[in-house]
């Protein structure tokens, strides 16, 4: 598929994405935990769907990694930690921006403590 083509098609499920996560980040300030985490859930299985599109062509940076940074801090919100540091890690595997770069590392870091202290409390 041609790259124009592919940035069409992540563009409009990234959108999609997006119009979810509002609704879970307003879910998340009323205080309703479960359905915010289920509407981020919902949003990073778009999210994931549309950077994985641009997944092997490094030459639509920053569009490549800012959908894996969205894809990683959506599953980080959904809870879906092993797919957040997974997210991450394709972003930071192209050619990110710096800035870019340093925000994916940070997604990486926090996802990094939290799945450490979920296996610490597991070997306990």
């Amino acid at each position: 598929m041609k790259a124009e083509k592919i940035l069409e098609q992540s563009g409009t499920v990234h959108s999609k994405a997006m119009d979810i996560a509002h609704f879970a980040f307003r879910a998340q300030k009323r205080n309703e935990p479960e359905k915010a985490k289920k509407l981020f859930s919902e949003a990073y299985d778009l999210e994931a769907k549309a950077a994985l599109l641009l997944a092997n062509d490094f030459s639509l940076e920053p569009t490549r990694s800012i959908f894996f940074r969205s894809a990683a801090w959506l599953a980080y919100h959904a809870e879906r930690y092993r797919e957040a540091e997974r997210m991450a890690a394709f972003g930071l595997s192209g050619t990110p921006p710096n800035n870019m770069g340093i925000e994916l590392r940070e997604i990486m870091e926090l996802t990094i403590s939290k799945l450490n202290k979920i296996y610490l409390a597991e070997a306990a």
